[in-house]
C-alpha cells in the first residue's frame, strides 16, 4: 500500500484520527505529539542526533539513547540464579534464562 492510499482510507473511514497522519509517508498515531516527534525524527533533515558520551553510538530517538546507555554502559545488577551472569534489564535476563 502507498502512503496516499493509507491517507485516503484514513480520511474516509477514520476522519477523527486523520489529522494525526503523516502526509509524507502515512505514519498513523492517535496523539498529536507522536506525529510531531515522527516528523522531526523521520522527515526533517536537520533532526537532532542524540549521541552517547561513552562510545560512538548515535540515534534520532532520545529513548533509544537511554536504552543504549542502560544496556551498554549501565550497571548490570540483575543476576541469573542459575549461572550468575549479570544483566542490565529484566528483559535481557528473561531472554538469557530461556537458554538454560
Amino acid at each position: 500500500y502507498s502512503a496516499q492510499k493509507l491517507i485516503g482510507h484514513s480520511d474516509k473511514h477514520h476522519p477523527r484520527k486523520s489529522k494525526f497522519i503523516c502526509r509524507v509517508c502515512g505514519f498513523f498515531n492517535r496523539r498529536k505529539n507522536s506525529l510531531k516527534t515522527h516528523m522531526q525524527q523521520e522527515h526533517i533533515q536537520s533532526a537532532t542526533l542524540f549521541e552517547c558520551d561513552e562510545c560512538s553510538y548515535n540515534t534520532k530517538k532520545k529513548q533509544s539513547l537511554h536504552s543504549h546507555k542502560r544496556t551498554a554502559h549501565g550497571e548490570r545488577n540483575l543476576s541469573c540464579n542459575i549461572c550468575g551472569n549479570n544483566y542490565a534489564t529484566l528483559a535481557s535476563l528473561y531472554v538469557h534464562k530461556k537458554s538454560h
